[in-house]
């Protein structure tokens, strides 16, 4: 006997026909798009490839949801309002069978083309660092960049320069400010480069702002240093504990004394306020953003909190109190924890990393996928990512005295053969575009799995779609 709770239908009984009009338009839903749930009962369609969203009350959404998770060609529901459906296809969520192809093709292209045409260096001017973080994975180990391979990374610079569609260069150490002088000499030169070619050009950099002095942060900004990322751990006892300089000492008071001035300066830059934390220090975290301290960053757009688990010095992820396998992408705490938090930091005019995902080719990969990104240690030795600096594969090459690159192209094959275009799991996943498949290329060849950004998981989509300002 069928189980009572699920509807039998006899050959004889027929199933009830489905709520459509048979001489409808046929269309199919595109695998970039999600129709989620959102609060107060209503429903959003997010297109993950080019950024739209559409609320739509919550009948319609209950309608949508018949159709939005099939793979096959469908009719829209009676009820579905025609307007509605107009939306849907100009926002490329509906598909009409005949330009599906054509359509992932487009999107294969461009991400392609992406993968091509963005050229970068990470720059480590050196190893070393005036802090000792307590959770620190580096070895500090290799010190300032001579003069010779200064030289040469200057002669590879400009030849990059002198001829990529896009190019641009990081700054990370070690503590990269040590060396600001390296810093501003390289960005300096890109950015001449490219401007004679007409071309635009940004850098970032990675520093524990101990040494970003008002002075010097003018600077970097003339350099076209215009991206920055800061971390400030929580409240000036958590911080203080957690991020102290070589002899001990504390850091907080400088780090937020630079961040005020950064803040007053009407310069056009980005700076992310990065936030090391164990979930039972997260309520320490929001104290900061509570009181006096960070009162400036409120309404201020240049300024986004990120928050982020701490590794521990296994490399492995703290998460309530158990060791788990970890990722960049990783986040705080279980999913709607996270999204909580970063809607409380809204609340109060903070803008968070949690709720602007970019929808551009690449725009959430990791550099490391990329094939003409590197990163440039002090004595030349080019690696893919800044997490691994011991792991054999990670030494892909040399910088050579004439700016040229010796490269081992099976270990960079580790790195940038599995992406989008080549892994077929991909076409069918809504980050498809911003992801292209490059959430970290280290676990394809270590972890023998795809990594996948966290949010791609269906309750990482409903805490988003649950928990997201109204402004956005």
């Amino acid at each position: 006997m069928a189980p009572r709770h699920l509807p039998v239908y006899s050959d004889v009984e027929a199933a009830p026909p489905p709520a459509t009009d048979p001489d409808a338009k046929r269309w199919r839903w595109s695998a970039d798009a999600k129709l989620l749930p959102a609060a107060d009962g209503r429903y959003l369609v997010r297109n993950f490839a080019n950024g739209t969203i559409t609320e739509i009350d919550a009948a319609e959404g209950r309608l949508l949801s018949k159709i939005s998770g099939l793979s096959f060609a469908f009719q829209i529901p009676l009820g579905v309002p025609p307007e509605l459906v107009d939306k849907l296809s100009r926002r490329k969520v509906l598909l009409s069978p005949g330009e599906l192809a054509d359509y992932d093709a487009g999107i294969r292209a461009s991400i392609g083309r992406a993968l091509e045409r963005t050229h970068g260096l990470i720059i480590m001017p050196t190893g070393k660092c005036n802090f000792r973080c307590t959770y620190c994975y580096e070895t500090f180990e290799e010190g300032r960049m001579t003069e010779a391979s200064a030289e040469a990374l200057s002669k590879a610079i400009d030849r990059i320069a002198g001829s990529a569609e896009r190019f641009g260069l990081g700054f990370f150490g070690g503590e990269p400010l040590i060396c600001s002088d390296l810093v501003l000499r390289f960005s300096r030169q890109a950015f001449r480069s490219l401007a004679g070619r007409g071309l635009p050009y940004a850098a970032g950099i990675s520093t524990n702002a101990s040494l970003l002095t008002p002075e010097l942060f003018e600077q970097l900004l003339d350099a076209g240093v215009v991206s920055y990322q800061i971390s400030i751990d929580g409240d000036r006892a958590l911080h203080d504990r957690q991020r102290v300089t070589v002899n001990g000492k504390p850091t907080f008071d400088r780090v937020v004394a630079h961040l005020k001035h950064m803040a007053a300066l009407e310069g056009d830059f980005a700076c992310i306020v990065r936030c090391n934390s164990r979930p039972e220090d997260m309520p320490r975290v929001m104290a900061l953003f509570e009181g006096d301290d960070l009162r400036f960053l409120r309404g201020d757009p240049r300024f986004v909190v990120d928050l982020h688990t701490i590794w521990s010095s296994d490399r492995k992820e703290v998460v309530d109190g158990e060791s788990h396998d970890s990722g960049c992408g990783s986040e705080v705490v279980r999913p709607l924890d996270v999204y909580f938090y970063n809607r409380e930091l809204e609340a109060r005019g903070l803008r968070t990393s949690a709720y602007g995902l970019r929808t551009s080719p690449l725009s959430n990969a990791c550099y490391a996928g990329k094939p003409n990104w590197f990163v440039v240690g002090p004595d030349l030795t080019l690696y893919k990512c800044t997490v691994v600096f011991d792991h054999d594969d990670n030494r892909i090459g040399k910088v050579l005295a004439d700016g040229t690159f010796a490269l081992d192209q099976a270990k960079h094959e580790l790195w940038t053969g599995s992406n989008a275009q080549t892994d077929a799991s991909c076409s069918t996943c809504h980050l498809r575009v911003p992801c292209s498949g490059l959430a970290c290329p280290l676990t394809r060849f270590t972890q023998g799995h795809k990594a996948c950004p966290d949010h791609k998981s269906i309750d990482r989509l409903r805490a988003w779609s649950m928990n997201r300002p109204t402004r956005s």
